[in-house]
């Protein structure tokens, strides 16, 4: 039985927002089913000027896969599904009902379909009744929609977002916690004897949450603290990562925050 063997080697990153670690496969692990396991941490950071310090965050993220003689198995990426075909039944259905039960009740129907930033669909039936004491009581049945923090994209991309206000991306986001096995990135099958796997993190400009202390912020003004945080993204160079080459198709205004790559091998 072929085994692989694994070399993994980190780029020195000069940020703290983001860390990102990549594993080596455990032992055992055969050129047909490799996982690629990372562990992702975002965090604030603190930067000092001269005149006064600024706090960092990231409010979304990119995680870049590249392969070299690896392909990813199919159905394998983290958080991938197939989007649910029946929402539109299901919507009707719920229609129907509400109709239904309007007959021997008083009150207007609403009816409305919205989708989420996440791409998902909710129905949304509101039935407002008249009770006892002029009071208006709301029923409302909602269908189920995903909420996930890790969204597969195209090009071996996954986007990282937070849901949750204040939407800032804080804490373990991907990776082991305790005993508790992670699931991987996703699962790659080796073409030959050797294979190349590269994971990076990038974030773009504009996702980039910058915050002074209350105190200063209000002695500059608002539309003044407009500009000095965009003058501080600007200053903050592309280049985080030391020898890290930056991807040619990566936007210009795409910062790299922390990369790895790993290199595989068999022997027949």
């Amino acid at each position: 039985m072929k085994e692989v063997a694994a070399e993994v080697a980190k780029f020195a990153s000069a940020q703290s927002v983001c860390e990102m670690t990549l594993w080596k496969p455990p032992q055992g692990t055969i050129p047909e089913v490799v996982p690629i396991s990372i562990d992702l941490d975002f965090s604030d950071e603190v930067v000092s000027l001269p005149s006064r310090s600024y706090t960092i965050q990231a409010t979304r993220a990119t995680i870049h896969l590249r392969l070299s003689g690896a392909d990813i198995a199919r159905g394998s990426r983290l958080g991938e599904h197939v989007k649910d075909t029946s929402i539109v039944a299901e919507v009707t259905q719920s229609v129907r009902t509400a109709l239904e039960s309007e007959i021997t009740t008083e009150g207007k129907l609403e009816v409305s379909v919205i989708q989420s930033v996440f791409g998902g669909l909710t129905g949304l039936i509101s039935r407002r009744k008249r009770q006892r004491k002029s009071r208006d009581e709301d029923q409302i049945i909602r269908l189920s929609t995903r909420l996930n923090r890790v969204v597969p994209r195209n090009g071996s991309k996954w986007l990282v977002v937070e849901p949750l206000a204040p939407n800032n991306l804080d804490g373990r986001y991907l990776g082991s916690a305790g005993a508790e096995e992670a699931e991987p990135l996703c699962i790659v099958t080796m073409d030959g004897n050797k294979s190349f796997i590269q994971v990076c993190v990038s974030v773009a400009r504009q996702d980039l949450q910058i915050s002074t202390a209350p105190r200063l912020a209000a002695s500059l003004g608002r539309n003044k603290e407009l500009i000095v945080n965009q003058l501080v993204q600007r200053a903050l160079s592309s280049g985080q990562v030391s020898s890290f080459p930056v991807p040619a198709h990566f936007p210009p205004g795409e910062i790299i925050l922390s990369a790895s790559q790993m290199e595989l091998c068999y022997e027949n």
